[in-house]
């Protein structure tokens, strides 16, 4: 992940990356996985304002980073991305989280792991979108939106979706 190179490569090393955190995850020694969440993390940030294609790739890879470590707490772990400048940024891993946890492959008691942190985080996200949600409302109440808060509201809207649906599909998963 160089900046200077093309977005190719640039896509080619955060797809490895992803791929790696995935299938390689048990040769990555534990002591390591601060390191590592603070590598996804500072890549997630210098990658912010794109490629885009980059950047979502690397907000999936915290996504499965975050899953791998089964009862992780993601609100610690994307503490970094709790600022004003990094909202689209955690609004992005917010909404991949789900859906990496329904794509991934992993046992059923790293699953129910996952799922118990997930239940555990839900909650504060969903709280999280409706006041972000709210607030974007309120903006619009004031003036007409720019397109930059109407892609705000899109990005929360689809992070609650994101979460609404995971909750559905487990209710799909049990029966």
């Amino acid at each position: 992940l160089q900046p200077n190179k093309g977005t190719e490569i640039q896509f080619y090393a955060a797809t490895t990356l992803h791929t790696k955190i995935l299938r390689c995850w048990n040769e990555v020694p534990p002591e390591s996985y601060t390191e590592l969440k603070e590598k996804i993390l500072q890549s997630v940030i210098a990658y912010s304002k794109g490629p885009k294609i980059v950047t979502n790739r690397l907000c999936i890879s915290l996504a499965a980073f975050i899953l791998q470590q089964g009862s992780a707490d993601v609100a610690e772990i994307l503490r970094p991305l709790s600022t004003a400048e990094n909202t689209s940024l955690l609004l992005e891993v917010l909404t991949v989280i789900p859906e990496e946890y329904t794509s991934m492959t992993m046992g059923s008691a790293m699953r129910s792991k996952n799922r118990a942190a997930l239940n555990q985080a839900s909650g504060m996200v969903l709280d999280d979108m409706l006041r972000y949600l709210e607030t974007v409302y309120n903006d619009y109440n004031t003036a007409s939106p720019s397109e930059e808060t109407v892609h705000a509201w899109t990005c929360a809207a689809n992070c609650v979706a994101s979460w609404l649906t995971l909750d559905g599909q487990d209710r799909l998963d049990s029966a």
